[in-house]
């Protein structure tokens, strides 16, 4: 909303094909590993940290042959997009990007896998805080035409720095103490949970990141920043429910005999905030 009045229409659609696309090749190279955190970190107890650390290497990895073998396809078939190969820096920072992206989703979810998902609103509202600052100063600058895009992704290194100087001085530690191993984390366990739950994923994340680059690609810039803005605001509301399932499967995963009013509370809980923004969102439009 804070785009619009700042920056042209063709701007904002093409900040939106980026991020667009940074998200759904972030989203897609985590591996699904950001559910198995959830699920089985919170009865991980001394093998935490190895969880952890195999989930943000395999991850990392998998974005970084991900993002630079989907550059060489996105490219040529987005005619708009096509800037991003033609520099070996903007190719290479588009890379990194995506890479600390996918780090960035991940680390919610080794937040929520250790019981702290308060910390995420937190860290959060600082990444928002951060891109609309930095949405204002490049409005006025030679960075404009790709303002939007840089405003989401500079921001990403030093809150990944400063939440995961949480997580492994302080979180892990407190964690250890308050949990047991369990046998959930065989292998078994977890490449049954791992499988279908990923084709799933693989599913939802293609269809979210394909519509945008359709609609750039089929009726160019202008036509997507409209779309973009409606977008966004319909998946922030398709987030609460997102962030309330997160929520329950690792306190399921850690108090299995509280598992029905902990369904029950989550419901309740979604319903509630996703009424009042249904309602707040239809009184505003």
């Amino acid at each position: 909303i804070l785009a619009a009045p700042l920056y042209s229409a063709e701007q904002v659609g093409v900040g939106a094909a980026l991020i667009s696309t940074m998200l759904t090749l972030g989203n897609i190279s985590q591996l699904n590993l950001g559910n198995l955190l959830n699920r089985f970190l919170p009865t991980a107890g001394d093998r935490s940290v190895r969880l952890i650390l195999f989930a943000y290497s395999a991850a990392a990895m998998a974005a970084l042959l991900i993002s630079a073998g989907s550059l060489f396809v996105i490219t040529r078939l987005v005619d708009e997009l096509e800037f991003l190969g033609s520099q070996p820096w903007t190719a290479g920072g588009f890379v990194v990007a995506t890479v600390a992206w996918t780090l960035f989703a991940l680390q919610d979810s080794a937040l929520a896998g250790l019981r702290r998902s308060t910390f995420v609103p937190i860290e959060n509202a600082i990444f928002a805080v951060s891109k609309i600052a930095l949405l204002v100063i490049f409005a006025g600058s030679s960075l404009m035409g790709s303002g939007l895009y840089a405003a989401w992704t500079l921001p990403l290194p030093f809150l990944l720095a400063f939440v995961n100087w949480f997580v492994f001085t302080r979180f892990i530690q407190r964690h250890i103490v308050a949990s047991a191993s369990s046998v959930d984390l065989g292998w078994k366990a977890v490449a049954r949970f791992y499988g279908w739950d990923y084709l799933g994923t693989i599913a939802s994340m293609t269809a979210i990141g394909v519509a945008p680059l359709l609609v750039l690609h089929f009726r160019g810039a202008e036509m997507l920043a409209g779309y973009y803005i409606a977008w966004e605001i319909a998946y922030s509301l398709y987030l609460i429910g997102r962030s309330m399932g997160v929520s329950l499967l690792a306190q399921a995963g850690f108090d299995r005999l509280r598992l029905k009013s902990l369904m029950a509370d989550s419901f309740v809980h979604t319903m509630l905030l996703l009424t009042l923004a249904v309602a707040l969102l239809i009184a505003g439009a």
